[in-house]
Order: structure tokens, then C-alpha cells, then sequence
């Protein structure tokens, strides 16, 4: 397979993004005129899976995101950056109902197939005004394709953004994802979304996307730092047909790995992208938990910032 990035092939990605899928990015003035604010719309509901941050502190948005996605189901995901709904008490899950309810009044789909997100400074409260202005005429806004522009506008600290794309027969896949900071263990500050027009069901899109996180995003790490907002979502709503199951693993999997190692390359300070390879060990664990402690290891970061 051959995964096409934003940065080296804007064009082709334009051109060959899947079927059915509409996006609106925005900026809502949060904390600055950029884009902060993307909603991906399918124009059916889709299968879909999901993976969550382990953190207990987690934010408002993820324990909705978990019971909408429970059933193989979603729609649409909801995205606001530079401001997270984290630690905000009951008035943050208000919220969080609040938005998923009139985006889902605008877009005439139900707000249980809605999985939010939230990314950015914690302890705020979202500003609820800006986000209603923005959802107003959301309809109107929505564009097919588009997805450039949301992988811009889920940016926090990140200094570019993270899109790839890949054709899987007659379908396409593209993935986008943020982070910089407060990456492990496991998924961190660290959201990853993925559309593609393939027909996968449910219970076997879980599975390979399980399969992939532990592979690629699952084995980052920047600062050692645990989030609490981590998300890493996929819709396919099979508007492209049926595709080899095998191929379509192989490419998820690819990609995210690919887009792990973006976040890893993009991580704040970062000027080094170290990868660890382990050989001979007895299981995938223990490969993992060597992998980690070498990765981990202040004095092997320090050695390979001072090139010694």
C-alpha cells in the first residue's frame, strides 16, 4: 500500500478523499483566529469503533463518547481545540450534552451518534457562547471532503498538521491526528480520528482498530506524561463497497503508525524521532516493556539530544 501525507501530496489528497463524508471547520475564537473548532459529518450512519484514554481523571467528553459508541455506531464526530472540558465538573458534561444536542438538531441526525472530543488548556470551562454562535447554520457550512482543514483545526501545540491517505481497492481511507505533549503511557494528549467509505462491520472494525492503537499509538512516548482526553475514533460507512479485510488492517495499521511517529517528531521541544527496536524477546510484552524503559530513559533522551 502507499499512504499519501498532507505535507508531500496535498493535491492527490483533495482529489481522492472517501465518499459521503462532510466536514465544517471553524474558528470560534477561543483562544486565537485559528481554526478550533471541526465537525465530520457521514452522510449515512456509519460502523464505527473507538479507543479512550485509561486516565480515571478523564474529561467530560469521554465517558459520552464511550456510551455512543458502545453500539458499532456513529455519525459525526465534534471536535473543539485549545480549550478541553477537563475538570469541570457536572457543568462540563452539561455541556458536552449541550453541543452534541444542537449539532445534532442542525444536521437533523440523532446526538447519540455524536462522538465529542475536547483538546487544550484543562480546568477551563468552555466558552458556550462562541461554540452556540458556531453551531448556528452549521448545515449550511458543511462541505464534502474538507478533512485538511480539520486536521488544522484539532491542532493545540502542534506545529503542522497530521493527515494521511491510502486506497484500499476501491475504497480510501484517511486518518488525521494531534498531539505534542503528555504522550504516554499509552494514548496521551493525543486525538486520531478515521473515515473511510470501506463496508466493515462493526464488531470487526473494533478488532483491527484494537489492534492497530497497540501497535502505533500505543507505543509513543514524549514526556511520560498521562492525558486525559485521548481519543483515537474510526467511521466507515461503506459507501465504496466491500474491500479485502486483510489489506484494509494492514493499511489501518500502517497509518497509524505513521501518524504515531508524526506526533512523536512533533512532540514540544522535540528535535529527535528515536525508535526502538527489540528483538528476541519471548512475548509482545516484553518487547513493549523494554522498548519503554529504554525510550523513557532520561539519561538515553539526554544522550541522544547531545548526540553522544
Amino acid at each position: 500500500m502507499k499512504i499519501e501525507s498532507l505535507l508531500e501530496n496535498k493535491s492527490y489528497i483533495l482529489e481522492n478523499m472517501p465518499k459521503g463524508f462532510y466536514t465544517s471547520s471553524k474558528s470560534l475564537g477561543i483562544k486565537d483566529a485559528t481554526l478550533d473548532f471541526t465537525v465530520i459529518l457521514s452522510a449515512k450512519p456509519a460502523n464505527a469503533a473507538a479507543m479512550f484514554t485509561q486516565s480515571r481523571f478523564c474529561g467530560a467528553p469521554i465517558p459520552i463518547g464511550k456510551k455512543n459508541v458502545a453500539n458499532g455506531k456513529l455519525q459525526c464526530f465534534a471536535i473543539n481545540s485549545k480549550t478541553a472540558n477537563v475538570a469541570t465538573g457536572d457543568e462540563g458534561i452539561k455541556n458536552v450534552i449541550e453541543i452534541i444536542d444542537l449539532i445534532a438538531m442542525e444536521l437533523n441526525i440523532f446526538p447519540e451518534d455524536i462522538l465529542p472530543s475536547s483538546t487544550g488548556v484543562i480546568g477551563h470551562q468552555l466558552p458556550m457562547n462562541k461554540i452556540r454562535e458556531g453551531i448556528k447554520n452549521l448545515k449550511g457550512n458543511m462541505a464534502e471532503g474538507g478533512l485538511e482543514k480539520s486536521a488544522e483545526a484539532i491542532m493545540t501545540t502542534d506545529t503542522y498538521p497530521k493527515l494521511k491517505l491510502c486506497k484500499i481497492g476501491n475504497a480510501t481511507l484517511v486518518g488525521i491526528a494531534k498531539g505534542s505533549g503528555m504522550i504516554e503511557p499509552n494514548m496521551a494528549t493525543m486525538l486520531a480520528y478515521f473515515v473511510t467509505d470501506a463496508e466493515i462491520p462493526s464488531n470487526t472494525l473494533q478488532t483491527i482498530l484494537k489492534e492497530a492503537v497497540n501497535q502505533s499509538f500505543n507505543m509513543v512516548s514524549v514526556d511520560t506524561d498521562t492525558s486525559t482526553s485521548d481519543t483515537v475514533a474510526i467511521m466507515a460507512n461503506g459507501l465504496a463497497g466491500n474491500v479485502d479485510l486483510q489489506e484494509f488492517k494492514d493499511s489501518l495499521t500502517a497509518m497509524s503508525i505513521d501518524l504515531a511517529k508524526e506526533i512523536a517528531r512533533d512532540g514540544e521541544g522535540a528535535t529527535k524521532l528515536l525508535e526502538v527496536t527489540v528483538d528476541g524477546a519471548s512475548s509482545f510484552l516484553q518487547a513493549k516493556k523494554i522498548g519503554k524503559s529504554i525510550v523513557n530513559s532520561p539519561l538515553v533522551k539526554t544522550a541522544v539530544f547531545g548526540k553522544e
